[in-house]
């Protein structure tokens, strides 16, 4: 991602948290929250300062982006027109491959309840839930996920080994 990047990014950001205010039942506080915090070039300049930020595009358009921090996936989102083609799973799969690439051995994600069933499916796991005490999403109930990325080969060495 870079800087000339971070216009549709926000834009796309936003049309994210426009598409799934329903089903994460936001309110108009909440939505324009998001909007004001999380979904303006600035906010996306910054994030792609303390992220390793990728794009995904199709036919050299930018329809989607993901930003991982040590072993944490901060943001992904597709526009709304692009879901169910393939690019969040190819994000998310590059997103798992920068993670594991600097040596973690597990992927996790924080995320609202619309995106839990793409996460799950990615083969992630809940392992707890919280409420935010400050942003936009004060109130609501965020969902935090994790997968375990280390090759195959080493996750068999580990259960044996503490089989043992």
């Amino acid at each position: 991602m870079t800087e000339a990047d971070d216009k549709i990014a926000s834009q796309i950001a936003a049309a994210c948290y426009r598409f799934t205010a329903g089903p994460d039942e936001l309110t108009e506080e909440q939505l324009n929250g998001a909007l004001r915090e999380w979904c303006t070039p600035d906010y996306m300049a910054i994030s792609r300062a303390k992220d390793i930020a990728i794009v995904a595009e199709i036919a050299g358009k930018v329809v989607g982006f993901a930003g991982t921090r040590g072993d944490s996936l901060q943001e992904m989102f597709v526009h709304p027109t692009h879901h169910r083609k393939g690019v969040g799973r190819a994000l998310f799969r590059s997103a798992e491959q920068t993670v594991a690439s600097c040596g973690r051995p597990a992927l996790h994600v924080k995320t609202t309840h619309s995106a839990l069933p793409f996460y799950t499916a990615m083969g992630m796991r809940q392992v707890h839930t919280y409420a935010p005490e400050a942003g936009a999403f004060v109130g609501k109930t965020m969902f935090v996920l994790v997968k375990d990325i280390r090759p195959q080969q080493r996750v068999e060495r580990d259960a044996e080994d503490r089989a043992r």
